[in-house]
């Protein structure tokens, strides 16, 4: 059984490697928006279980960091119903309420490799503006490599298995997350305020004072 799961995992990956490789080793060329995310940290928030908790957990970041707040989907609703307003939303705007899509955000609709934008259609309705990308993958990848190829300093993202994961993209190193709600500093650490990777004592949270950011 185990053996059966394994080469069904195999023959996956290599199936996605095949079909998104250019996606993998390319990326996705900047793209002419005006949301600035050069030099800054992204965070990206795609709702999903517990998005609540996560975010009332990241308000400290937020609040130090002031990150560009890029939703994927109904992840503006997550955000805005946080009270926090979304700078970017990305996706192919099929979960995601007319409120959030007319909060002000600029709007980037995924589209699929040959161009097909369905999602474009609602958005015109509303009489709104957007950019459309077309890409592989997920509207999450898209927000993730569209976060890199604009020079985001560290992208902060919800994955869909309820962990917080960041990566310091420019300086080229990943950031591994062993447990939700923590961080770690170019390492990882297994209890909040434990870091690996600085000398810095946790916070009176027991959090580590420096939030995934490269040593200052």
């Amino acid at each position: 059984m185990v053996g059966v799961q394994i080469e069904s995992f195999a023959a996956n990956t290599l199936e996605f490697l095949r079909r998104e490789h250019e996606l993998l080793t390319h990326g996705i060329p900047a793209p002419d928006m005006d949301t600035d995310m050069n030099g800054r940290h992204v965070l990206v928030v795609v709702r999903g279980y517990h998005y609540r908790e996560d975010l009332a957990a990241l308000r400290p970041y937020i609040r130090e960091y002031k990150p560009v707040m890029v939703a994927v989907d109904g992840g503006a609703d997550a955000l805005i119903e946080a009270g926090y307003q979304p700078d970017a939303i990305f996706g192919d705007m099929d979960s995601v309420s007319d409120e959030a899509l007319c909060c002000g955000a600029e709007l980037v609709v995924h589209a699929y490799p040959d161009g097909r934008a369905p999602g474009l259609a609602r958005v015109r309705e509303l009489g709104l503006d957007a950019i459309t990308i077309p890409a592989p993958g997920t509207s999450e990848d898209v927000a993730l490599l569209v976060a890199d190829a604009k020079g985001a300093t560290l992208i902060a993202w919800w994955a869909r298995t309820t962990r917080w994961r960041s990566s310091s993209t420019r300086a080229g190193r990943g950031c591994r997350v062993r447990s939700s709600r923590t961080f770690g500093s170019r390492g990882s650490w297994s209890t909040p305020g434990a870091c690996t990777s600085c000398t810095t004592a946790g916070s009176p949270a027991g959090r580590c004072s420096c939030w995934c950011s490269p040593r200052r």
